[in-house]
């Protein structure tokens, strides 16, 4: 599976990607953002593992893809999918990059249009929704630019206050 932009190639991940993968997930400014946040998740192992192991799933649910930068072919972060047998027809949308790409030019939203167009055209997925930490003021942007509408927290299952939640329809996302 590959998706591909002017910049990026967004591929499965492979086994070799564990050393990138750690290195970025790693550094202290990602460290600091996820402490601060609360979100100390599990190892870069065993997300890869996790990530790897979902290739295989019949039916397949959830597309966590690596983020390639195609000019220099360093893995540069992941983003992808989750939907649940439940509801299928709804995905939740993740992103992360390494530190060095925060604040490039237009990334996140370039990643963000291929993955979310491969959920609503491929996958035809209905809605798009995506959590982030409150005051996580790209996230909005990157919201804002899929055409998404901002929700509460509790709309989406969370603690209200301590994060933000947005959707994108499948009708919002044609239109923008």
């Amino acid at each position: 599976m590959r998706l591909e932009t002017a910049r990026f190639l967004l591929r499965e991940f492979r086994h070799d990607d564990l050393e990138a993968f750690r290195a970025y997930q790693t550094d202290e400014r990602y460290v600091a953002l996820r402490s601060a946040n609360e979100d100390i998740g599990p190892p870069p192992e065993d997300l890869l593992a996790l990530f790897i192991g979902w290739q295989d799933d019949e039916p397949r649910l959830c597309w966590q893809l690596a983020v390639e930068d195609r000019a220099s072919g360093s893995l540069i972060g992941t983003a992808g999918l989750r939907r649940s047998a439940a509801k299928a027809r709804e995905a939740e949308f993740g992103i992360e990059l390494a530190p060095a790409q925060w604040g490039r030019h237009r990334a996140a939203i370039e990643i963000a249009q291929a993955v979310m167009e491969f959920g609503f055209r491929a996958l035809e997925v209905d809605t798009i929704i995506g959590r982030s930490t409150a005051g996580n003021s790209a996230v909005a942007r990157l919201a804002r630019h899929a055409g998404a509408e901002l929700l509460t927290e509790s709309a989406v299952g969370g603690a209200a206050g301590s994060a933000v939640a947005w959707r994108v329809t499948r009708r919002a996302w044609e239109a923008r």
